[in-house]
């Protein structure tokens, strides 16, 4: 399959327009509580010295 510079770059444009409308619907959806729950308690365990 031959395709030309114009085709690849609307498949491009293309791809990138559905990867933004699916990252925004995900960015936008609530953290869920068991997860921030867990964030909160990662950030206060202190990091071990190496």
């Amino acid at each position: 399959m031959v395709v030309n510079k114009e085709e690849a770059k609307q498949r491009r444009e293309a791809l990138g327009r559905s990867l933004r409308r699916v990252y925004q619907d995900v960015v936008q959806e609530p953290v869920p509580d068991d997860l921030a729950e867990l964030m909160k308690k990662l950030d206060q365990i202190s990091e071990p010295d190496f």
